[in-house]
């Protein structure tokens, strides 16, 4: 039995500034499938029968949902503490990653919301990589270069986008 994503976030979503975000295609795809609920947590896997126990294998606090894998999780609010966000999600703040995303974004409306957004979806991009180290070598990451790693790939992309510096030419 094959159980589809739950692609309703779609219409809550506004996707056009998703794709503005400043990073890399694979970036933006995640956080576009994990706001449409579309991730391999032990949740949807248990769903689809590919496993019994959709526990968090990391934490064994409750179900591995993506919310709880990106936000929820103990590494994951680690790395949220030692982001420059400081920050701490609480799962009575929102009902869905999708919605999660967008009262951020609302809240970093005048504040330079791209950049900030940005920086968000590398940080997620960096907690999902974590986990999947740990889910399949069982390499432990710690918080804080987790999150320095999300900043050096932003600030990485954002060098490779500036055009390249005009050499000066000498006239004889």
């Amino acid at each position: 039995m094959q159980v589809a994503a739950d692609l309703s976030c779609g219409k809550n979503c506004d996707w056009e500034d998703l794709w503005n975000l400043k990073a890399i295609p694979k970036i933006k795809i995640f956080v576009r499938n994990a706001c449409c609920n579309a991730i391999a947590s032990t949740e949807n896997l248990a769903k689809r029968h590919m496993v019994e126990n959709s526990n968090c294998p990391m934490c064994e606090e409750g179900k591995q949902t993506i919310e709880h894998i990106l936000l929820f999780c103990p590494p994951a609010q680690a790395t949220w503490r030692a982001s420059m966000f400081n920050y701490t999600p609480s799962p009575n703040d929102f009902q869905s990653l999708s919605d999660w995303w967008l009262k951020i974004k609302q809240l970093l409306q005048n504040s330079g919301a791209n950049t900030a957004m940005s920086w968000i979806a590398w940080t997620c991009w960096g907690i999902w990589k974590a986990r999947n180290e740990w889910m399949l070598e069982g390499r432990d990451e710690d918080p804080v270069n987790i999150w320095n790693n999300a900043l050096k790939g932003y600030h990485n992309f954002m060098e490779n986008m500036l055009p390249p510096k005009a050499s000066a030419i000498t006239l004889i």
